[in-house]
C-alpha cells in the first residue's frame, strides 16, 4: 500500500511539474499581401504564420468569437475574378 501511494504520489508530481503550460490566447486578424484573403491567426502559442507576407489588421484579441466578430467588420477591397482592385 504504502509503493502505490509513492507511486501515485510520484505520476501527480510528473504531471504538474510536466503538464503543458495554458498560453494566453492573442487572437489577431491577418491579410495576405498577395490575395488580400483575411485569416484568424492564434499569435498567443509563439509562431508566426509562413509565408511573412501578411500585415496584421487587429490587436490581440482573447477569443477566437471576437476575432470573427471583428473580421466580420473588418473593411476589404473589392476584387474582381482577375485580382484587380475595383
Amino acid at each position: 500500500m504504502k509503493h502505490l501511494t509513492l507511486v501515485l504520489l510520484g505520476a501527480v508530481a510528473a504531471f504538474v511539474v510536466i503538464g503543458p503550460a495554458q498560453a494566453a490566447s492573442s487572437f489577431r486578424v491577418i491579410q495576405w499581401n498577395i490575395s488580400k484573403a483575411c485569416q484568424i491567426y492564434d499569435f498567443g502559442w509563439g509562431g508566426r504564420p509562413i509565408p511573412p507576407n501578411y500585415r496584421v489588421l487587429t490587436p490581440g484579441l482573447p477569443t477566437f468569437a471576437a476575432a470573427g466578430e471583428r473580421q466580420s467588420r473588418t473593411p476589404r477591397p473589392l476584387l474582381d475574378l482577375a485580382g484587380f482592385k475595383l
